[in-house]
C-alpha cells in the first residue's frame, strides 16, 4: 500500500497555493494570465508540517480511501462552476482570478458573488494534481501553515466531502482522489465602497458579528457538497482520464546561436493558453515572450550559446485541468 501524505508528514514539505492571513489562509497574490508559484519539491520550503496537531487534524478528517488512484474528467471552467453556484446562490456571478500550471498540477481560483450575500466574496480554488498523494500533501501543507494551534481553528466537516475534509470558521477544504479543493469567504470591499456602507465587523478569522455569517457559511458548505458530488460523478480510472495533446512537430530542434525560434504543439484542442516551460540548461536556451501573447501551445526561445539542452513544456486542458508534458531536444549551433 502506498504511503499517504499523513504517514510522510515528517519528510514532505510542499508549497500550497495559500499564504497566511490571520488564523486562516487566503490566496497568494498572483498576476492573472501568468503561472502561479509552483508546487515545490520537498526540501525547498520548511514549514511546521510535522506537528502532531497537524497529523491529528488530518487523520481525524479521513472518511475515505486515501490510496485512491482515480482521476477526474469533470469540466472545471468558469461556466461550469457558475452552473453549480446557481444551485445554491441567487443570481451568482463568477470571475477567474488566478491560475497556475506545474508538472504536478494545474489550479484555478474563481471569485463568486451573489445577491444573497453581496457583502461576501466566495473563492473557489480547485487543483487537479497528478496523484492523490500530491493532493493530500497540499492539504497537509495548508494545515502546517496555520499560525495558531490547529486544534483551535480546525474542525472536521459536518458533511463528508471526498476522502478527507476539514473546515475553519471561514473556509472548507478537502481532497477527492487527486483533486484538492478549497472554498473560503472574504469581505467584499467593493460592495462596501459601492453602497458606502461600513462593515459591521472586519474579518478576524471568525464569523461572529454579522447575523448573516452563519447563513453564509452554511450556504458555502452546501456549495462544497454540490461541487464534490459533481466531481464524484466524473471520477475515472487513470487510463480513462482525458489528457492534453503534447505532440510536437519534431522531437529535436536545431537552432542558430543568437537567433530566436518557436516551438509549437501539434494539437491545440482544449489546450489552456497558460503553460510552463522548464529548460534543463538555461545558459544554452532561454524562453522569451511570444510575439502573440494569446497564442496557445506556442513557446518562443532564444538560442543563447552553443550547446544542447532538453526543453519541457507543461500544458493543461481547459476543461478538466489534466496536465501533460511535451519534451524536445534542442541543439544550438554556431551561426
Amino acid at each position: 500500500m502506498a504511503a499517504t501524505a499523513v504517514e510522510q508528514l515528517p519528510t514532505i514539505l510542499g508549497s500550497p497555493l495559500r499564504a497566511l492571513r490571520s488564523a486562516s489562509v487566503r490566496a497568494l497574490s498572483r498576476t492573472p494570465d501568468k503561472p502561479s508559484i509552483p508546487f515545490r519539491p520537498p526540501d525547498t520550503l520548511p514549514i511546521r508540517i510535522s506537528d502532531s496537531e497537524v497529523r491529528s487534524a488530518f487523520q481525524s478528517a479521513v472518511t475515505g480511501n486515501l490510496d485512491s488512484e482515480l482521476k477526474n474528467n469533470a469540466s472545471l471552467e468558469a461556466k461550469d462552476i457558475l452552473k453549480l453556484a446557481r444551485q445554491i446562490y441567487k443570481n451568482p456571478t463568477i470571475r477567474q482570478t488566478t491560475y497556475g500550471v506545474d508538472p504536478d498540477l494545474f489550479s484555478a481560483e474563481y471569485e463568486v458573488t451573489s445577491e444573497d450575500y453581496p457583502e461576501d466574496l466566495i473563492f473557489v480554488d480547485i487543483t487537479n494534481a497528478k496523484s492523490a498523494l500530491t493532493a493530500q500533501t497540499m492539504m497537509a501543507s495548508h494545515l502546517g501553515r496555520f499560525q495558531r494551534d490547529v486544534s483551535e481553528v480546525i474542525k472536521r466537516s459536518e458533511k463528508a466531502l471526498g476522502q478527507v475534509a476539514l473546515r475553519t470558521e471561514k473556509d472548507i477544504f478537502w481532497v477527492r482522489d487527486a483533486m484538492w479543493i478549497q472554498l473560503f469567504i472574504e469581505h467584499n470591499h467593493r460592495w462596501v465602497k459601492k453602497t458606502r456602507k461600513k462593515p459591521v465587523e472586519t474579518f478576524k478569522g471568525a464569523f461572529s458579528g454579522r447575523n448573516s455569517n452563519k447563513a453564509a457559511m452554511y450556504s458555502m458548505l452546501r456549495f462544497a457538497m454540490v461541487i464534490d458530488s459533481y466531481l464524484a460523478k466524473d471520477a475515472v480510472s487513470p487510463a480513462q482520464q482525458q489528457k492534453p495533446e503534447t505532440e510536437v512537430g519534431t522531437s529535436s530542434y536545431t537552432a542558430v546561436c543568437g537567433q530566436s525560434f518557436v516551438v509549437k504543439l501539434a494539437g491545440l484542442l482544449k489546450i489552456h493558453k497558460i503553460s510552463r516551460v522548464e529548460v534543463q540548461n538555461p545558459s544554452v536556451v532561454v524562453q522569451t515572450e511570444n510575439e502573440d501573447p494569446n497564442a496557445k501551445g506556442e513557446c518562443t526561445f532564444f538560442a543563447n550559446e552553443q550547446g544542447q539542452t532538453k526543453v519541457k513544456i507543461v500544458v493543461a486542458r481547459t476543461d478538466n485541468f489534466a496536465t501533460g508534458i511535451a519534451e524536445i531536444e534542442v541543439k544550438v549551433k554556431d551561426g
